[in-house]
């Protein structure tokens, strides 16, 4: 998969986002290396489905 900067850019905003709500739905629970990651791991599968349904949506014309 091709990385180009706004895709990096939209998945490291969409990571802090998840972190920041997850941070807000379970204040206690403290965001250690691996839960970043697996965060991070989301962002980028939830921004890969969106460029896959904008590229079938766009092929439609």
């Amino acid at each position: 998969m091709k990385m180009s900067l706004p895709r990096v850019v939209a998945v490291f905003l969409l990571a802090i986002a998840l972190g920041a709500a997850f941070t807000f739905a379970y204040p206690s629970v403290d965001i250690d290396a691996g839960l970043a990651t697996v965060i991070v791991l989301v962002a980028l599968a939830v921004e890969s489905l969106c460029a896959f349904i904008y590229r079938r949506v766009a092929k439609r014309g």
